[in-house]
């Protein structure tokens, strides 16, 4: 569900987002793991992502609601491992860059079929959520998902959430880490990683300037040589 306010919160109207998702598993009732949700500030467009098991294990998922849409659009599947692959991508935390570009970061177990140690990926959408580019591993090494709170009830809790902030040039992300812990500890560290995406070349303002008013030039040129051709055939005739 999504609740929005347009009078500061003194009243709220509730828009389903989705009506089918598919639970993946148990939770500690105390700390249940959240949708992430993200704006897009020049469009007004609204992005919501969760992970869900309609294709037999958990895969990362967004939904989208541009500005003045009557209801919710989607779902894009964030991640880009083959369906139904029997491993787990979950807990997708998005944000919007200032110029458009939609970042998701999740937990990732591709790479081990037992599906227990986590990586951290990233992937980018450059058309509003409707595709993802290819994934960019985040960690440099793989952790265990079985370290932390409430793993003597088979519940470990890597926490509800990851952190992702992102620029037109930057993605900052942080997670929990287990590496440097065992299920006897439980310890757990915060890790970052970022991400840089390279700016299309970009042409000096001379040179901007000179293609787009030189083909205006040539243009009016163009249309004053046919002009002046018909002048003549005219004499001539």
């Amino acid at each position: 569900m999504h609740a929005q306010s347009s009078d500061q919160g003194a009243t709220w109207d509730e828009a389903v987002v989705e009506d089918r998702l598919v639970p993946s598993e148990r939770f500690i009732v105390f700390t249940p793991p959240f949708p992430s949700v993200a704006v897009d500030q020049d469009s007004g467009k609204l992005y919501a992502a969760f992970h869900d098991q309609r294709l037999g294990d958990q895969d990362a998922w967004m939904w989208s609601l541009p500005e003045g849409a009557a209801g919710w659009r989607g779902p894009t599947r964030i991640n880009d491992t083959p369906e139904r692959d029997k491993t787990s991508q979950y807990l997708p935390k998005i944000a919007v860059a200032p110029d458009g570009r939609v970042d998701a970061v999740y937990y990732d177990r591709r790479a081990d079929r037992s599906n227990v140690r986590n990586q951290v990926s990233l992937q980018s959408s450059s058309d509003e959520g409707d595709s993802f580019g290819k994934r960019v591993r985040l960690s440099d090494a793989s952790f265990s998902s079985e370290i932390g709170y409430g793993n003597e009830r088979d519940l470990p809790d890597l926490g509800s959430r990851l952190g992702l902030i992102s620029t037109d040039s930057r993605a900052f992300a942080v997670w929990t880490d287990t590496r440097a812990g065992t299920v006897a500890s439980n310890k757990q560290d915060i890790a970052r990683g970022v991400v840089a995406f390279s700016d299309p070349p970009r042409l000096s303002k001379p040179v901007e300037y000179l293609l787009r008013f030189g083909g205006i030039a040539l243009a009016l040129l163009g249309l004053l040589m046919l002009a002046l051709a018909v002048l003549r055939s005219r004499r001539a005739a």
